[in-house]
């Protein structure tokens, strides 16, 4: 089947969701381009719904009250980082947040990746010692990394706090470079 959607916009955002190979829905999501310029774009669906994580610069997203599944205007505010937006079938937006943790200075990042619970799994490395404040983590404890030189992986959840993290390393300079979610963990 065919289905054709035209913009006058400079900067375009389409996406499309195929079913028994023919198109369902086809929407232009300009305003997400022409807000946050989003790069390294993954998609993943998650149960029922689908989500596209992205990193971006010093970005304001408005996602308008027609584009969202209560009919709530979502406004996503951050300096840079990546966000998050959750889709139902209808590419209707569901969730969306913007985490500057996910691509934090105190550790370096290899790999990142949604998870099927909707959040984030990071795998990297530290240069020092990593302390997530309370604030930072669904615990509402302090979770301490502190083998700087190690292997980190950081679970972060659906809101982009920290669920847990762990360092794996020897007396030299370890990283992981890749992570892959299964069936009953990573």
């Amino acid at each position: 089947n065919t289905k054709t959607l035209t913009t006058n916009k400079s900067t375009s955002f389409f996406i499309a969701t195929y079913r028994n190979e023919k198109i369902e829905e086809l929407k232009d999501l300009s305003y997400i381009a022409e807000s946050v310029n989003p790069q390294g774009i993954q998609i993943k669906k998650i149960n029922n719904n689908f989500s596209i994580m992205f990193q971006y610069n010093e970005a304001t997203l408005t996602i308008p009250s027609t584009e969202t599944v209560n009919g709530q205007e979502i406004v996503v505010n951050n300096q840079s980082g990546y966000m998050i937006l959750t889709f139902n079938n209808d590419l209707k937006v569901v969730s969306a947040y913007a985490s500057q943790y996910i691509e934090d200075d105190r550790y370096y990042q290899f790999y990142e990746d949604l998870t099927s619970d909707g959040g984030v799994i990071v795998a990297g490395g530290n240069y020092d010692t990593i302390v997530f404040n309370p604030d930072e983590t669904t615990s509402q404890e302090t979770i301490e990394l502190d083998n700087s030189g190690d292997g980190i992986i950081i679970k972060y959840d659906a809101n982009g706090k920290v669920e847990w993290a762990t360092e794996l390393g020897s007396q030299i300079l370890n990283n992981i470079s890749n992570i892959t979610e299964v069936s009953d963990g990573y």
